[in-house]
């Protein structure tokens, strides 16, 4: 085994990536636009909140999309939620 001082320091590279591709697998790699997911997340999430305060929108949903209203309303509840306490 050679020295820090002996390989110029390769000995370490060479652990330091193996070890970063170890755990990047492990873990799976963060995703690079997760800004981009939230902010869209959120503008959707508050149109459709808009959405629901309009009483003829929400007249409409309640009586032809009973059920997709319920799933609708139980998504904005959650994410409300998450927004309250993001722990």
């Amino acid at each position: 085994m050679k020295s820090f001082d002996q390989d110029g320091g390769e000995c370490y590279r060479k652990w330091h990536q193996t070890r970063l591709a170890h755990l990047l697998r492990l873990s799976g790699k963060p995703p690079q636009n997760l800004c981009i997911d939230e902010l869209n997340l959120t503008v959707c999430c508050r149109y459709a909140e808009s959405l629901m305060r309009n009483t003829r929108i929400n007249r409409y949903l309640c009586k032809y999309h009973a059920e997709e209203l319920c799933q609708l309303k139980n998504l904005i509840e959650e994410f409300e939620r998450i927004c309250q306490n993001p722990d």
